[in-house]
């Protein structure tokens, strides 16, 4: 805010003289504190909402020019304070930014939090105060919060920057106009089996796969590439449209819920609604509406905790459209170097080499399936990175993936050659395919 006033008010009176307009920073959506301060009892001013009164284009060019001088700062606002033997800070960001750092189905920051070893909290939606503003809060030493500020500092500069470059594409793009959808397909009666109603690798030949959410290396989930992973990116579109709207919700709220009813659930991370299957109930004593509801996302294969009033009846048309994307799998040939647990610092090097939070395809072989629990799939696989040559060290071309010349990388044996894992006594040897 003070970089927009200017010393002694000088640069908000050259804007307000310049475009004709009245600018003011009204308070009302200030989080309090005490009196005489707008802040957080901490001295951090956590939100002042800018008001431009004017002409429309007189307003849209005072807008432009105070967005563009709040763009010149840092990303973020910081502040922190000693708690016991740890820090907490605080980040101010921009509501639009908030995706940036969180990321597809949150990976963005559960990256941030895993390369910094801070705890990030994200500001729910029902306890903002500001429209336009967002609060994180991070817990860790001091050394953990400064690198997550820098880590969410280049994510958002790294976003801003593509979002430049398309600005003029943007701005002939036409807003559309929110307003409830319906429903008119008519349910099928035939029952789904719902255990194995999963998409499939292909057992022979290769496949083109994101990995989207780890646990290890013995279990993983990876999702269908190219045309499979459109067709998802779809669906979610759809499904967030239909349960953004309240009298949608209202409309389809669940009865009851029972272990094992596929369901619509929003992601604490992002704004969109996905598909998911409900693993647990916490029943609560005083309120079934005060229950918790451990959910497994589907397409995913995220796992989340839930409130019970975040959980919708899943439309029939929804669940029909698309088999459930999130395929499970254990990397080929390698186990943890003590033989029983895998160290975070081995499932951390998994992560990075399989592309976790950048959505770059990797190739993947089946070597073999095996039966989990008497009932789910579990696909035993190869994963290959075509996007690197270990010949050469570099960034692999697209004319050169097919290369049987080119030595991709096989990334267990990369987590072997690396001490972040070692080879199965019964597979030493993994062939680089």
């Amino acid at each position: 805010v003070g970089t927009v006033i200017g010393r002694g008010g000088e640069r908000v009176r050259q804007i307000q003289t310049d475009t004709n307009t009245r600018i003011r920073f009204d308070d009302h959506y200030s989080s309090g504190g005490g009196d005489g301060d707008d802040g957080d009892g901490n001295g951090l001013n956590r939100s002042r909402l800018v008001v431009i009164k004017g002409s429309v284009e007189a307003t849209a060019r005072a807008e432009m020019i105070i967005n563009e001088i709040i763009r010149q700062q840092s990303s973020v606002t910081t502040k922190s304070f000693k708690v016991e033997t740890s820090s907490v800070g605080y980040i101010i960001v921009e509501t639009s930014s908030v995706g940036y750092i969180i990321g597809r189905n949150g990976l963005t920051i559960q990256s941030i939090r895993d390369k910094s070893g801070a705890q990030i909290k994200v500001e729910p939606k029902s306890k903002q105060t500001n429209p336009v503003m967002t609060s994180l809060d991070i817990t860790g030493t001091d050394e953990q919060i400064e690198e997550a500020f820098e880590l969410m500092n280049k994510e958002i500069a790294l976003r801003n920057s593509q979002q430049n470059r398309c600005q003029q594409n943007y701005s002939q793009m036409a807003i559309p106009v929110t307003k409830p959808l319906t429903i008119d397909i008519e349910a099928s009666d035939s029952p789904l089996d719902l255990d194995h109603y999963f998409s499939r690798l292909n057992r022979i030949g290769g496949n083109e796969v994101f990995v989207s959410a780890v646990k290890s290396p013995d279990e993983f989930y990876v999702q269908i590439g190219g045309a499979g992973a459109q067709h998802l990116d779809l669906l979610v579109e759809e499904i967030t449209a239909f349960y953004s709207n309240e009298d949608n919700r209202i409309c389809i709220k669940p009865t009851s819920v029972r272990m094992g009813d596929i369901v619509a659930v929003p992601f604490p991370y992002d704004d969109h609604w996905y598909r998911a299957r409900v693993v647990a109930i916490e029943t609560s004593l005083e309120s079934e509406v005060e229950s918790m509801v451990d959910v497994f996302y589907v397409d995913y294969g995220n796992q989340l905790v839930l409130e019970y009033n975040q959980i919708c009846t899943l439309n029939d048309q929804f669940l029909r459209r698309l088999p459930f994307q999130a395929m499970c799998c254990s990397l080929y040939g390698v186990q943890p170097n003590d033989h029983l647990n895998w160290s975070q610092q081995s499932i951390q090097k998994f992560k990075e080499l399989s592309h976790l939070e950048k959505w770059k395809p990797l190739f993947a072989k089946v070597i073999e399936m095996k039966i989990i629990d008497g009932k789910h799939e579990m696909y035993c696989i190869d994963l290959i990175d075509k996007n690197r040559d270990i010949s050469s060290n570099e960034e692999s071309s697209d004319d050169r993936n097919d290369n049987p010349n080119v030595m991709h990388l096989n990334i267990a044996l990369e987590l072997i050659a690396k001490d972040f894992a070692i080879a199965c006594d019964d597979s030493e040897d993994i062939a680089i395919r």
